[in-house]
């Protein structure tokens, strides 16, 4: 589709650029101060049509088209510009005597301009950027690690304040490394959970027997009772 595309708007803009440079042309140079009746008003719409013509060229020559489109072009300014240096009468038959009213505009270009136009419409072909479907390829996109949250990291911490003079950062040494023991295990026994002693528990509480009265407490003893001393 892309050079599909390219060849339509070559097809298009090449015609037109060919007909808006021989109506430049022939206004711009046949109407100025060294012609026998000057007609500046034509002189600017031939200054006109000349730059409307170099900004259709620009499109096919600067912008990214596909290559295919331009050098087509080339090839058909270029086969006119040859068969009008050797048969210019057999090719005069074919073009019209006047284009929008101005005579000679489609003879024109075939004084050379057309083929001075043929030179930067092939070497488009050499252009790699005109044969990749983008400028640039696209950047693969960074893939976050599996887990990771898409948070960014946090900043790195800096003091406002300068560090004293002649301070220096003091790190604990490393603890040494003890040499590898084949015989010893890598990882601890298991660990034995504790033997609880039972804990003592007191009797439970007597009830009396069931359909007996409850047993009353005896009356306090004077010591000083007349039936006490006497042993009563």
């Amino acid at each position: 589709m892309r050079h599909l595309g390219s060849i339509v708007l070559s097809l298009i803009l090449a015609p037109a650029v060919y007909v808006l440079a021989g109506i430049g042309v022939v206004e711009a140079v046949g109407n100025a101060s060294t012609a026998p009746h000057p007609d500046y008003l034509k002189v600017t719409l031939g200054i006109l049509a000349l730059g409307a013509a170099g900004l259709l060229y620009s499109l096919l020559v600067l912008s990214r088209l596909s290559p295919i489109g331009p050098v087509l072009a080339g090839l058909l300014y270029l086969t006119a510009s040859v068969w009008a240096l050797l048969s210019y009468h057999s090719l005069g038959k074919l073009l019209p005597d006047s284009v929008v009213g101005v005579h000679g505009a489609a003879d024109a270009p075939l004084n050379g301009i057309a083929l001075l136009l043929v030179v930067p419409l092939l070497l488009t072909i050499l252009s790699p950027r005109r044969w990749r479907r983008y400028a640039q390829p696209p950047a693969p996109a960074a893939v976050a690690p599996a887990g990771s949250v898409g948070y960014p990291p946090p900043a790195a911490y800096n003091p406002s304040y300068p560090p004293p003079s002649g301070y220096q950062p003091t790190y604990p040494a490393p603890a040494p490394q003890s040499p590898l023991d084949a015989t010893r295990p890598l990882y601890p026994p298991p660990m034995t959970p504790p033997v609880m002693a039972p804990t003592p528990t007191s009797p439970a509480p007597v009830s009396p027997p069931v359909g007996l009265p409850p047993r009353q407490p005896e009356p306090p003893v004077d010591p000083e009772a007349p039936t006490h001393k006497l042993g009563i």
